[in-house]
């Protein structure tokens, strides 16, 4: 405080009559200051706090440790008062008919199992789509609607007091399991223990024809370009199509013996013998082979027998066959298929010959046999007609049977050396071409070449009798005789029209 302010207040108390120093009043000019906290009060604070927060902590775990059953109590309580009530509000949501279905228990597994509609499940929904439309329009219902389901509360109150059995009737009846059954009766299903004992029975059908299937093996021998020896071996499959008191005759293809030094032939059992080449045909590119039965140690002659034939003139399209042998091109494989066609033909030199056509997938090396599920065997697989698109193509065995009967013999074949087309009645009409046969080619210096035969004639008779189809010229030509002289009558067409023409054959052999 300055001096001038001290004289002020002095003159002020003059005025009043009042005296500092009477009063023991004194101004001093000098600052308070608080002492300083010393350092060990400072330690016994924080260690106060510190005591304070583990206090605090303690109790603060007790507590919750005397309140969390009566909580976690209580929150199951309203858990589950809410599941129910959820429930209860699901099931006044839901339709009379998913009422009664769900008043039956379903078993656990049939609920996790994940199931694929059938064809007619359209009918299913269309039908819940019908009860969802009623369903909206009992909710949409007027208050005058309303007023007249009121009206009637007796009728109501008789409903409710029915009997269990008469209320479970007004609802709509649950799936039977009975009738499920009956139904599953009706449209079986196929399990995989069924899926393979039908594997099992197609292979027991195929044992007794793999007796009569041996592999065919042809050696040559060749050098190598250290001038050294080694065997080159070709393997094709076989079938005993002739059995004797003396040799085996066995049917394979002429490409595994043709220029071959050796033949062997192993059978059913793994033996092994060697062979002989008999006759080989042309048109088919088959060979027979003769084993003497002197060759075959005893167990395998029991094991072996002569291959069953079957009538391939009543296989139709669709029905299942077994290709044996080698379909794959593998030795000792088989696959499974069903007849495509039956009406595929192959025009051959003075013949023609059925195909039976398959959905077996197989190889240009493939070879065997087709066989039915009566265990017959109605087809013969070969190179020489493979079919373009992959799968496998038999010769028809009937049509061949005669052949095979003639290589087995070594009696020769007819020739007079064309190729021909049935010219059918629908066929005359549409084209103006005489019915017969029409010749499409003429083979070099065959005896119908020589005699006089070529392209676009129609033959109608050989040796005075009438020919209308191929098959027909085939049976009259192996009738005859090598060596005879025959007259061939056919049309030829000139400036005016088709003429008559006489042609005189004679017939070979090959």
């Amino acid at each position: 405080m300055g001096n001038q302010e001290r004289e002020d207040n002095k003159k002020k108390m003059a005025e009043t009559g009042q005296h500092p120093e009477e009063n023991g009043y004194r101004f001093m000019d000098q600052t308070i200051k608080k002492p300083p906290v010393s350092r060990k009060v400072r330690v016994f604070q924080v260690l106060g706090i510190l005591a304070a927060g583990v206090a605090i902590g303690v109790i603060a775990s007790l507590v919750f440790s005397l309140t969390q059953p009566v909580f976690v109590k209580g929150r199951a309580e309203v858990s589950s008062a809410a599941e129910s009530t959820s429930e209860e509000m699901q099931e006044e949501n839901k339709e009379p008919e998913s009422a009664a279905v769900s008043a039956q228990p379903a078993e656990p597994e049939k609920q996790e199992k994940a199931e694929i509609p059938e064809e007619d499940s359209g009918t299913e929904i269309q039908e819940e789509k019908v009860s969802a439309e009623e369903k909206a329009a009992a909710e949409e219902k007027t208050p005058a609607e309303e007023g007249s389901q009121t009206a009637e509360p007796e009728t109501l109150q008789q409903q409710e007091e029915q009997p269990p059995e008469k209320q479970e009737n007004t609802e709509t009846p649950a799936e039977d399991p009975e009738a499920e059954t009956e139904s599953e009766r009706e449209h079986p299903g196929i399990t995989l223990q069924e899926y393979r004992d039908l594997y099992r029975d197609m292979m027991a059908v195929a044992e007794e024809p793999e007796h009569a299937l041996v592999q065919v093996i042809g050696i040559t021998s060749e050098m190598d370009y250290f001038n050294q020896n080694y065997e080159n071996q070709r393997r094709l499959s076989g079938l005993v199509a002739a059995m004797t008191k003396s040799d085996l005759y066995i049917l394979t293809e002429y490409r595994v013996v043709d220029q071959v030094e050796r033949i062997q032939v192993v059978f059913y059992d793994g033996s092994m013998t060697d062979a002989t080449f008999q006759k080989a045909d042309a048109n088919t590119g088959l060979a027979v082979l003769k084993v003497p039965l002197d060759s075959i140690g005893d167990t395998t002659k029991e094991e072996i027998i002569a291959a069953p034939f079957g009538n391939s003139n009543l296989v139709k399209r669709g029905e299942p066959v077994l290709a044996l042998g080698s379909p794959l091109g593998v030795a000792d494989s088989i696959a499974y298929g069903i007849v495509t066609s039956t009406s595929s033909k192959v025009s051959v030199v003075d013949t023609e010959y059925a195909l039976l056509t398959t959905d077996i997938d197989g190889t240009a090396e493939g070879s065997g046999v087709l066989i039915s599920l009566d265990g017959k065997i109605i087809g013969i697989i070969t190179h020489h007609f493979g079919s373009s698109t992959g799968s496998i193509t038999g010769l028809a065995i009937s049509q061949i049977s005669g052949l095979i009967e003639d290589l087995s013999n070594n009696e020769p074949q007819n020739y007079a050396g064309i190729r021909g087309q049935d010219v059918t009645q629908d066929i005359a009409d549409r084209t103006g071409i005489p019915r017969g046969l029409l010749v499409t080619e003429a083979e070099e210096d065959s005896p119908a070449m020589l005699a006089g035969l070529k392209e676009y004639d129609v033959i109608v008779r050989v040796d005075g009798r009438p020919v209308e189809s191929i098959r027909q010229y085939q049976r009259i030509l192996s009738s005859l005789t090598p060596g005879d002289s025959v007259v061939f009558n056919a049309m030829r067409r000139g400036t005016e029209g088709y003429a008559e023409m006489s042609f005189e054959v004679t017939i070979d052999s090959r």
